[in-house]
């Protein structure tokens, strides 16, 4: 993600301007929404927001004639940007005038984060500093006291979760790995003033949650209902996936099978069958990269070579081993014998379980129907290598269906 800060509306107005004529001229080209705009100056009316925009921070400014309310252009900015990106935040300056309940209400009613910016021309804790602390003071009670509050404030936000964390027992090396915050916050401050910054807004959160003991006991709380919510959720998915596992799932029999057979539920043995296929995937696009990388938006998977030549090879040994010249042919034996072709039929009970899957069934401990299933639900991800290795051809797509013509609206009259 890439950061930019202290930018105007007019800027933003000839970034866009200039995506638009560069697609225009190659309307291939993909931009991406990788760029941050923090603290923009409302010259204007915001009117186009550039199109690699992920998030964008308004700088709150005061009306002319009433420096407690916000000026136009920034509040009819605040509209249009609310209506274009998921992301956006009001970010106030230490010197900004506009009301406080002002600007809360304001990102409170449409969800928008706030960043208090703190002066950036300061070496030393100076009375821009002392100002900037009595914002944090303002906004972190404010903020703190709000019974229904859906927003962030920061830098307050990210200092309470460096407390949460070092109260349960973790001390991090710093206090943010966020690239906003230390943008925004950390990497500009002199190291003075970010003492002072800590200890004003450390206060600010006692004075709200009491002292240290009281705030650790809230953490416990927390953290109470935070696992129990976790279980319950878990527990919640968990029901869901036995009770749809038919429809949730491509292979429900072979997790039924694995659940049988080892003793796990069916949500782990679920999981399990799941890391095994992602794990083999994962190694052989490490080692037999595609031959082209995937592009975003691409429907077909790439094409790789390298592991279609692996497949040959295991295939072509397969079939030297066990002499078998035509392996197509063996593996038609084998889905016939099995009844892979049959698992419809199988699945409703139009057609009963042959005598290797009622074998497999009794060795299993499973239904032979179950058995059944499960035994073609493993065979078509063993397919997927022979077809891979070009020795199986891969099924023909299925037939649409006839589409009925419309009728014509001509009233026959006789």
């Amino acid at each position: 993600m890439t950061i930019q800060v202290g930018m105007k509306v007019t800027d933003l107005e000839g970034i866009f301007l200039a995506q638009s004529s560069h697609l225009q001229a190659s309307p291939d080209h993909v931009i991406k929404r990788d760029v941050s705009y923090f603290s923009v100056e409302c010259d204007a009316t915001l009117k186009r927001i550039p199109r690699d925009a992920c998030h964008l921070g308004l700088r709150a400014q005061s009306h002319p004639d009433s420096p407690d309310q916000p000026s136009d252009d920034f509040t009819f900015s605040l509209i249009l940007a609310a209506g274009s990106l998921n992301s956006v935040s009001i970010d106030i300056p230490f010197d900004c005038l506009v009301s406080p309940d002002e600007l809360l209400m304001h990102a409170e009613s449409s969800g928008f984060n706030i960043n208090l910016l703190p002066p950036s021309c300061t070496t030393d804790v100076d009375e821009s500093v002392d100002r900037y602390c009595e914002v944090l003071r303002t906004y972190g009670k404010m903020w703190l006291t709000s019974p229904q509050s859906n927003i962030r404030v920061a830098p307050i936000d990210g200092y309470l979760e460096y407390l949460f964390g070092v109260a349960a027992g973790h001390i991090p090396a710093t206090i943010s790995t966020d690239e906003m915050m230390n943008t925004l916050f950390t990497d500009g401050m002199p190291e003075a003033v970010m003492e002072r910054v800590k200890v004003v807004i450390h206060e600010v959160i006692m004075e709200h949650f009491g002292n240290e003991g009281e705030f650790t006991a809230i953490l416990e709380k927390v953290a109470k209902a935070i696992h129990l919510k976790q279980a319950q959720f878990r527990d919640s998915r968990a029901r869901m996936l036995e009770e749809e596992l038919d429809l949730r799932t491509p292979v429900p029999n072979l997790i039924r099978m694995v659940s049988k057979s080892t003793g796990l539920s069916v949500a782990d043995s679920a999981g399990m069958l799941f890391e095994l296929k992602h794990g083999i995937h994962t190694v052989l696009d490490k080692y037999l990269p595609p031959d082209v990388p995937a592009v975003e938006g691409q429907t077909a998977p790439p094409v790789n070579a390298q592991q279609a030549n692996l497949a040959r090879a295991l295939c072509t040994a397969f079939g030297a081993a066990f002499g078998v010249e035509s392996l197509a042919d063996a593996w038609a034996g084998i889905e016939s014998s099995l009844q892979v072709n049959e698992r419809i039929n199988l699945d409703h009970g139009t057609v009963q379980p042959g005598p290797a899957a009622t074998r497999l069934a009794q060795a299993m401990g499973v239904e032979p129907k179950v058995a059944a299933l499960a035994t073609g639900e493993f065979l078509s991800m063993i397919r997927a290598t022979l077809e891979a290795g070009s020795h199986v051809s891969p099924p023909p797509p299925p037939t649409p269906k006839p589409v009925p013509a419309p009728a014509s609206g001509l009233i026959a009259v006789g």
